[in-house]
């Protein structure tokens, strides 16, 4: 198997991140500090929308770079970032001020103000590249692509430009806190506020009431979305054992009807592009493999195949898998699940928690109190520290301040 350039880029070297720090640190003391709520909010509308005029741009690049499906790029990932860009630039204006009455008649009150963290920020990682959620805050950001895939945070640079988001020449150092999201913390020498998100190894539970389409049909996109390369998979999968057998032939048959169509990932029509790289397809290879020592029965895939410079992995599902087995437990990181039998809430509460890190999760169930009560139980959205979209996100780049004052009409009458 051999690989095609692309392109070239030059190594960064730790003067480049010292370099991109005060670049960060000067646009946030000379522009950032001083932009007004409103101009964020225009900023970060423009850029959705020079994104949408860049979608067929953006679809190609991670075709080639990252081997996703063109249509599935520009149908999905393109317009939920514009999404998620104008929600950050709505919700801005409305977090920064709380103020609650400490004593009756305005005495002495209290104001919350949720004031943009000082100076910049943190390398974001280039996956979902478009979840800016910092800079609906006045902070500034620094974006680190990933080595395999550095092309979409290229062309993102050059919009965010274009939107208008400006920056002089850096004179000044410290960096805040980082959000290197996605990866391993390492040792520093200073304590930074860090935001990480890590892997995932997440359950899809299925119970006796739910709707078996529906049920069958999220399962399957879920465990096999963009080549499994991504942390929030459902890649544990839990079946009642009423509708076990039933909901396994339903899979099985669901990936028959629809196979995927594998090939050139720009082509109409193709389903499934290759594998980021090698080292990534002879990884998941690996893992099925061990699946299969480990006496997995293999009820849909199983297989990769190099078609040219490419490698391709069918999406796989074992089932008969042990709860300790290693494709049970560790990350794959690929289009390969494992299905399980469960008889109560309890247990498949206790099967689906058993994991060091729990990412996220599906219920489905047509009763809303199970639903509730499962959700509430099951240990998901806690791979890693902070949080991604939502209000949360964007409360992860502010430092409240207490600020307690006296009312000046009441002052003389103490």
């Amino acid at each position: 198997m051999t690989t095609i350039e692309l392109t070239g880029r030059d190594r960064r070297q730790v003067e480049h991140v010292d370099a991109a720090v005060d670049a960060a640190s000067h646009a946030y003391q000379t522009i950032w500090k001083h932009t007004q709520a409103a101009t964020g909010q225009m900023l970060l509308s423009r850029l959705a929308e020079l994104i949408e005029r860049e979608a067929h741009t953006f679809a190609t690049i991670h075709s080639v770079d990252g081997g996703m499906a063109y249509e599935d790029v520009k149908l999905f990932d393109v317009p939920q970032a514009c999404e998620t860009l104008r929600y950050f630039a709505s919700a801005q204006r409305a977090m920064y001020e709380r103020s609650t009455t400490l004593m009756e008649g305005g005495l002495l009150g209290k104001s919350l103000l949720g004031s943009v963290q000082r100076l910049c920020r943190g390398m974001r990682r280039c996956e979902f590249p478009f979840y800016l959620d910092s800079l609906a805050e006045g902070s500034t950001l620094i974006v680190k692509s990933p080595e395999f895939t550095p092309l979409y945070g290229q062309k993102l640079g050059q919009l965010v430009t274009e939107a208008g988001f400006g920056c002089e020449r850096p004179h000044s150092p410290a960096a805040q806190p980082l959000d290197a999201a996605y990866s391993v913390p390492r040792q520093h020498r200073t304590l930074k506020r860090v935001t990480l998100g890590l892997g995932g190894k997440s359950p899809s539970i299925v119970f006796e009431d739910a709707n078996l389409e529906n049920a069958l049909f999220w399962v399957s996109a879920g465990s096999s979305a963009n080549n499994g390369q991504v942390y929030a998979l459902g890649s544990r999968i839990y079946v009642q054992d009423s509708i076990y057998d039933k909901f396994v032939q339903g899979l099985a048959a669901h990936s028959y009807q629809k196979p995927a169509v594998m090939g050139d990932p720009l082509q109409n029509g193709v389903t499934k592009g290759p594998i980021v790289n090698k080292q990534q397809y002879e990884r998941i290879l690996s893992y099925m493999e061990k699946g299969r020592q480990e006496d997995a029965r293999t009820i849909i895939g199983g297989s990769g195949k190099t078609q040219g410079s490419s490698g391709f992995v069918e999406n796989t599902i074992f089932a008969d898998v042990a709860e300790d087995s290693t494709i049970v437990k560790e990350e794959v990181f690929g289009p390969v699940a494992t299905v399980h039998r469960f008889s109560t809430e309890e247990e498949v509460i206790a099967k689906a928690n058993d994991i060091e890190y729990g990412l996220s999760a599906a219920v489905f169930t047509e009763n809303v109190h199970r639903a509730d009560r499962v959700a509430a139980a099951l240990e998901s959205g806690q791979s890693g520290f902070g949080r991604d979209l939502g209000k949360e996100a964007l409360e992860s780049w502010l430092s409240v301040k207490s600020v307690k004052y006296w009312s000046p009409n009441e002052k003389a009458n103490l």
